[in-house]
């Protein structure tokens, strides 16, 4: 199996995110307050 060096690094950064539960806790938390339309809209120009 081949991988880009960019989906390679995106697997390992998923994989260290993943490793810690309070990481895990606030991207849950973030993902829910994001669907009920909480989140906010950033122009990164």
């Amino acid at each position: 199996m081949l991988l880009s060096k960019s989906d390679y690094e995106n697997l390992l950064e998923n994989a260290y995110i993943r490793k810690s539960q309070p990481n895990v806790e606030f991207i849950q938390d973030q993902w829910k307050q994001a669907k009920a339309g909480l989140g906010k809209e950033h122009n990164w120009q």
